[in-house]
């Protein structure tokens, strides 16, 4: 009986804990486990202790990310669970970055090896803000709550560049041919291109010479209205002789540079025309011809008959371009152009990697405002947990040698 009050006794002595931590100790108890562990070690030497962490190796803590990096030392069952789908939903959505960041990466820092460092450079600090995350935030621990606004702005800005990723990788024979077609007209068939500008060039002049013809033309007939002798000049800059009759025959023995504004117009934007449909005519033809060969690789059309272009432009033993971040010009027109599937493979692959990065930043920030999970990061409620675990393991002792009687002692 006296053992008995005094066990009493010492339950009613006790400092009555709060209402969260008072609901994990009590429905964690797990003595069996800590019997020889926290419990043996605090009746060695009269206390309770918490055993601190090993140190776990620096490429641990940058790539993975476990349930345990997201409570304390002292959480029960359920807070442990919630905290490793918290971290399964991190590490999928990282992932997903990692993948489809990486081609995008690459172009931008040009280099297969140099993208691949920085995309797990991205990955590593990611998971790295989502564990400091969760360490009592908005509990006057500023570099908490600046990792979970820094994890949210990696997390949810390294999913942009995704479906440019996925985009990259999924067309990447329609980047590198539609590369190789515009180096082919622009380089092997210049002159055929040198032609179309040229045309360009002369009916934009015959726009501009047909405009001042307009000019004098009004000027004439407001003149001749009023009465004002000078409006045969105006007649003369416009079309020539005022009293002769002049047929368009009449003009082809002059060079154009001698012919009144609104004839010369005229002949600039003839010439114009035919040099322009005999310009198209001839690279139609030649297009033609480099399709009929090779089908529609104009990579394929370089590599054998324009090497020294080739060479210049893409990487012979690799085959890819040179320039890698002209892959980020040729998607954009692959997208301007309306390519069948190209939108949607890109919308699909950003509503993957938005939505998986949202989703952890959001459970991360539920997950770190939890009252469980605060309590578990605080030393002394971990303390308490021992406490807890010593004075059960006394109490079944007691109880123990209770019903054992004398032939416990002996």
């Amino acid at each position: 009986m006296a053992k008995k009050k005094d066990s009493n006794s010492g339950n009613n002595g006790r400092v009555s804990k709060p209402a969260t931590e008072s609901f994990w100790i009590e429905s964690e108890p797990r003595a069996d486990r800590h019997e020889q562990t926290g419990g043996a070690h605090a009746r060695q030497r009269g206390t309770a202790h918490v055993d601190k962490p090993e140190t776990a190796p620096w490429w641990k803590v940058c790539l993975i990310l476990d349930g345990a990096d997201l409570h304390g030392p002292a959480a029960s069952s359920m807070t442990k669970r919630m905290a490793s789908l918290t971290a399964f939903a991190g590490m999928f959505a990282q992932i997903i970055n990692l993948v489809t960041g990486w081609p995008f990466a690459v172009v931008v820092v040009d280099g297969a090896f140099q993208g691949a460092v920085l995309s797990l450079l991205i990955y590593g600090v990611s998971n790295i803000f989502q564990k400091q995350a969760a360490m009592k935030p908005f509990e006057r621990n500023a570099w908490a709550n600046i990792a979970g606004v820094s994890y949210a702005v990696v997390s949810l800005g390294w999913s942009i560049p995704g479906p440019i990723g996925v985009g990259l990788v999924q067309y990447d024979e329609d980047i590198q041919n539609q590369y190789a077609e515009r180096i082919t007209f622009e380089q092997a068939l210049s002159p055929y291109q040198v032609e179309l500008n040229e045309a360009a060039l002369k009916g934009s002049y015959a726009e501009e010479i047909q405009g001042q013809c307009d000019e004098k033309v009004k000027s004439f007939e407001e003149k001749k209205r009023t009465g004002d002798p000078s409006y045969h000049n105006a007649h003369l800059e416009a079309y020539g002789p005022y009293d002769t009759v002049i047929t368009p025959e009449y003009w082809n023995r002059f060079p154009v540079e001698a012919l009144p504004l609104c004839p010369k117009a005229g002949r600039l934007r003839s010439e114009a025309q035919t040099m322009k449909e005999g310009a198209e005519t001839a690279l139609g033809e030649a297009k033609a011809a480099i399709q009929t060969k090779y089908g529609e690789s104009f990579v394929a059309y370089l590599k054998a008959e324009q090497p020294t272009l080739y060479e210049a432009y893409f990487y012979p033993k690799s085959g890819r371009m040179r320039f890698r971040r002209e892959e980020l010009n040729e998607l954009a027109a692959l997208i301007e152009n309306g390519e069948p599937g190209v939108q949607a493979t890109l919308w699909s692959a950003g509503m993957l990697s938005g939505v998986t990065s949202l989703a952890s930043v959001l459970m991360t920030c539920a997950l770190a405002v939890l009252p469980a999970v605060k309590v578990s990061w605080r030393s002394k409620t971990a303390l308490k947990y021992q406490e807890r675990l010593a004075e059960q393991q006394q109490l079944r002792r007691r109880d123990e040698q209770q019903h054992g009687g004398g032939n416990f002692h002996d």
